[in-house]
């Protein structure tokens, strides 16, 4: 089971926390967001699954940290668990940014799992950009989508002089 709340208030918040510990489920990730005393919080927990390290285990763990099926360390480069935004955009700059062989110009690659989002780009101008953001699970009526943010990074560059 998995429970995702965005847009709660703090009392909203903790009477799902204490209903959702109560029966032994834990908190995977608390965003905070809006104004000073107007704050809204956001739960992210995709679920608990068998352990990716120990199939064999009866041990659950949750989706983020290989519930999923995943070992983290060796997953995509989506997992972004040892790979920070910059360590992506130099090894696009050397290498293909999707599949094998050199810098690959005009290409992207985006990926999600559990816990995490990320894009890099490899621009024909030869400037190499990248994200790595600690969350695929957004506020509805999230604007601008995350979606959105890959062309308005690509915008400024081709609007700004550099």
């Amino acid at each position: 089971m998995f429970e995702a709340y965005h847009g709660v208030t703090g009392a909203q918040h903790q009477t799902n926390f204490n209903r959702l510990s109560g029966q032994g489920y834990r908190m995977i990730s608390l965003s905070v967001y809006g104004q000073p005393g107007d704050a809204h919080y956001a739960c992210e927990d995709e679920g608990l699954g068998g352990s990716a390290l120990d199939p064999g285990s009866p041990l659950l763990v949750p989706a983020v940290y290989g519930g999923d099926g995943q070992i983290k360390e060796v997953a995509a480069a989506c997992a972004g668990l040892a790979a920070s935004a910059t360590a992506l955009t130099q090894f696009i700059h050397l290498h293909a940014v999707w599949g094998n062989g050199p810098r690959a110009a005009n290409s992207a690659r985006s990926g999600s799992t559990p816990g995490t989002s990320s894009l890099a780009w490899s621009r024909g101008d030869g400037v190499d950009w990248a994200y790595v953001i600690n969350t695929r699970d957004w506020p509805p009526q999230t604007s601008p989508r995350l979606d959105d943010l890959g062309t308005s990074i690509n915008h400024l560059l081709d609007t700004t002089p550099l």
